[in-house]
């Protein structure tokens, strides 16, 4: 199965756009900026055997007893154990939940309107809504009090799981990944017990294929926490991660397929508030006399002097094959800045430097190249005009089924 080089064009714009919007959505609904510290509040359940759930119903002053019973009917056909009693105060919905002897209890009280609806803590139903109420008791059932995480913000995590996976994912990298194969990389990052590593089995077939065990990362991560360097990691190899809550309240990491993943970790946040107070090191002076690098040796170069990580996205720069250690910059002897110094070496081979924070706060910068070159390239090699011929690994590579190409920036955190 082939695609065009117009639809691969396609999801690359499509899923930019998602990438910007996202780092809006984390800034206005993670609650946690970017390096604070977390005080996780989330603690692993223990196992769960088995799940039960009752109702209380309460009406109000005018009694709403015939709607009432009419609900108890309801209830009784699910077998599920139910109260019914006036309020005495305003009250509002709440669910609670609790494990005993690995029995989970989960307790709804829930408010009887005037037009006979029921008022839960997610929403209202009405009478004639039986299943929307049957599917959310079927979510309480197999996944908890907070319900089926699908579709959720923050990956349906409560604000302490998210807190307790962002504090967990603020460790600081400190082992140089470049050369190690998955397997090797993935063992040397600093992932602890608390929140395990799973994959799919599409994750697994993927890294079974002789091509994709034999493959070596080619960047170093040092200095980067482990969220945007495991998310960063997991890409050179057509692969993302997210926070998954699993039925039994547990987390863990997911590892799926770049192709397939709807609301991947994000490789880092946008930059907020005064740049110079971020990256100070970034914006001072320099005094420029060498003229010729590779681009490889010119990102090196920056990197070491401002002492701010700077990462290739290499599974982009494979897509287009072009490799930058073939691919030269020229720099005039200038007095300058060095963030204006990295523009005058990356803007004229249509590439950007992403700024980017990582869980602890830290800046580092993503390097990729801009929508415009890739449109270019992938025009020249579907035409076989390409300047620079190099056999992509996979086939998915170049966007064939499955298309990898899932963004050029950050992705989004769900809203």
């Amino acid at each position: 199965m082939s695609t065009t080089p117009i639809t691969i064009l396609r999801i690359i714009l499509s899923t930019t756009l998602l990438s910007l919007v996202g780092s809006f959505a984390v800034a206005q609904d993670s609650l946690v900026e970017p390096g604070a510290e977390a005080t996780p509040g989330y603690i692993p359940p223990g196992d769960v055997a088995s799940t039960r759930i009752s109702f209380e119903l309460l009406t109000g002053a005018g009694g709403q007893n015939f709607t009432a019973r009419q609900w108890y009917e309801f209830f009784e056909e699910l077998q599920i154990p139910l109260q019914i009693r006036q309020a005495v105060r305003e009250t509002e919905p709440s669910i609670s939940e609790e494990v005993r002897n690995k029995v989970r209890q989960i307790h709804v009280v829930a408010i009887v309107e005037t037009d006979g609806s029921l008022k839960l803590p997610t929403g209202r139903v009405k009478l004639s809504q039986p299943e929307k109420l049957k599917t959310w008791i079927d979510g309480l059932r197999e996944y908890g009090a907070q319900g089926d995480p699908e579709g959720k913000p923050l990956w349906g995590l409560s604000q302490a799981q998210y807190d307790f996976v962002r504090s967990s994912l603020a460790k600081e990298v400190t082992t140089d990944l470049k050369g190690m194969t998955f397997t090797k990389g993935l063992v040397s990052l600093p992932l602890g017990e608390d929140l395990p590593v799973v994959l799919t089995d599409e994750a697994k077939a993927l890294m079974r294929e002789p091509e994709n065990r034999e493959q070596k990362f080619s960047e170093d991560l040092r200095g980067i926490s482990l969220g945007s360097s495991l998310a960063i990691f997991l890409r050179d190899f057509n692969l993302s991660f997210e926070p998954q809550r699993l039925p039994n309240g547990m987390v863990v990491l997911s590892i799926q397929l770049l192709e397939s993943a709807e609301t991947p970790w994000p490789i880092g946040w946008e930059w907020e508030g005064y740049p110079k107070q971020i990256a100070p090191s970034f914006f001072g002076l320099t005094t420029i006399r060498i003229q010729e690098f590779t681009l490889t040796k010119f990102i090196e170069y920056i990197e070491e002097n401002t002492e701010i990580p700077m990462v290739f996205d290499t599974l982009a720069f494979r897509v287009i094959q072009l490799d930058p250690d073939e691919i030269n910059v020229t720099i005039r002897p200038d007095k300058t800045a060095w963030n204006l110094l990295l523009n005058k070496g990356l803007i004229p081979l249509r590439m950007r430097a992403e700024r980017r924070l990582d869980e602890a706060g830290k800046p580092f910068l993503w390097v990729v190249p801009t929508s415009t070159l890739t449109r270019q390239r992938l025009k020249e090699i579907e035409a076989g005009n390409d300047k620079q011929p190099a056999e992509p690994r996979t086939k998915s590579e170049l966007g064939g089924e499955g298309n990898v190409l899932k963004s050029l920036s950050a992705p989004s955190v769900p809203e």
